[in-house]
C-alpha cells in the first residue's frame, strides 16, 4: 500500500532536512515523498531540489505563493498514493510512523490516526493519543472529543476521501475547515497505537501569534464544527455546551483584539453541565455564560492579557 507524504515548504531552511531526513528514514518502504515548494526565497526552495535526486521524491515549485492550504491542494492533486498524510516542514515524525500507519489501514477503514507530541522540544509539550471504538467514523471521533483536535497532521486519509475536499485557500487553522468533512465522509476511523508526529512550535507562527484575522477564521471553522455536531446523537446536551462554553474562550480574545461577535445564540444547561464529567472550568464558564448570556464573552474579553 502505497502513502503520499505532502509537504509544504515555505522559508523553513532552518528546519526542513530534519523533517525530510525522518521521512527518508522510515521503516516502511511503499511512499511517496510530495514538496512543494511555495516560492521560497530563503534557500529552502535549493534544499528542496537536492533531495528531488531521490527517486522516493518529487519535488514541484509552485509558481505563486498561496500559503499553507494551496500547497497542501498541489500536493494532494499529484498524489498516488492509496493514503495521504501531511507533515509540515519544520516537524517530523517518528520511524516507524508509516509502517503503523500501514498496520492499522485495514479495507474498511478511510483514516488512520496516530500519536502527535504537541509544543514538542517546549516546557508544555503533551502527547495525545486517541482511541476509537468500531462503528462510524463521526460517532467514534464525537464520542472520543476528537473535535478538540483537528489536526491533519498526525491522520492518514484514503485519497478517495479527497475527490471533491481541498483546503480552503486564504483560510488560517484550515485543519478545522477541513478534517470534520473528511471525517464525516470515512466509513472507518483508527488509531495506530505506535508512531509519533513531532509538532515543533515556533515563534511568530499561526498557532502562536494572534491576529483578528485569523481569530475570525478560527471562531468560524469551529462554530460550524459545532453546527454539525450538535445534530449526531452521539454528541449529547453537555458535550454541545462543552464545546459552545470552548468557543467562548476564543471568541473572547477575538473581541479583545477588536474582532466582531460571531457566535449564534445558544441556551446552555448548567444543572446538567454540573452532573457531568466536564472539568470544574468549565462547569464554572458554564455558570457564567447562563448568568450574563452574550455579555460573559465581552466580559471574559476584559480578563485577557
Amino acid at each position: 500500500m502505497k502513502i503520499s507524504i505532502v509537504v509544504p515548504v515555505y522559508q523553513v531552511v532552518q528546519w526542513i532536512e530534519k523533517c525530510v531526513d525522518s521521512l527518508l528514514s522510515q521503516t516502511y518502504t511503499d511512499y511517496e515523498v510530495i514538496l512543494v515548494d511555495d516560492c521560497s526565497t530563503d534557500g529552502s526552495e535549493s534544499v528542496c531540489d537536492r533531495y528531488g535526486s531521490d527517486s522516493r521524491v518529487t519535488v514541484v515549485h509552485r509558481s505563486e505563493n498561496g500559503g499553507l492550504s494551496a500547497a497542501r491542494n498541489t500536493g494532494i492533486d499529484l498524489a498516488r498514493g492509496e493514503f495521504i498524510t501531511f507533515v509540515d516542514s519544520d516537524d517530523f515524525i517518528a520511524p516507524d510512523t508509516l509502517a503503523a500507519i500501514a498496520e492499522a489501514a485495514a479495507d474498511d477503514v478511510d483514516i488512520v490516526e496516530y500519536p502527535i507530541n504537541i509544543g514538542y522540544g517546549s516546557p508544555g509539550a503533551t502527547v495525545y493519543r486517541n482511541s476509537y471504538g468500531i462503528g462510524n467514523a463521526l460517532d467514534c471521533w464525537t464520542e472520543s472529543r476528537g473535535y478538540f483536535h483537528c489536526y491533519s497532521a498526525n491522520k492518514a486519509f484514503r485519497r478517495t476521501l479527497w475527490n471533491d475536499i481541498r483546503f480552503p485557500e486564504g483560510k488560517c487553522y484550515e485543519d478545522v475547515f477541513t478534517v470534520p468533512r473528511l471525517i464525516a465522509r470515512a466509513r472507518r476511523i483508527c488509531f495506530a497505537p505506535t508512531g509519533m508526529y513531532y509538532y515543533c512550535r515556533r515563534d511568530g507562527s499561526i498557532s502562536t501569534t494572534y491576529t483578528v484575522g485569523n481569530l475570525t477564521d478560527f471562531v468560524t471553522a469551529e462554530v460550524a464544527l459545532w453546527d454539525m455536531l450538535k445534530t449526531r446523537t452521539t454528541f449529547d446536551k453537555c458535550r454541545t455546551d462543552e464545546l459552545f462554553i470552548t468557543i467562548c474562550n476564543w471568541q473572547a480574545m477575538l473581541l479583545r483584539l477588536g474582532g466582531n461577535y460571531l457566535l449564534p445564540r445558544h441556551k446552555v444547561s448548567p444543572l446538567k453541565m454540573l452532573c457531568s464529567d466536564c472539568s470544574a472550568k468549565i462547569k464554572v464558564k458554564t455558570l457564567l455564560y447562563a448568568l450574563f448570556g452574550k455579555s460573559y464573552c465581552r466580559l471574559l474579553a476584559k480578563t485577557l492579557k
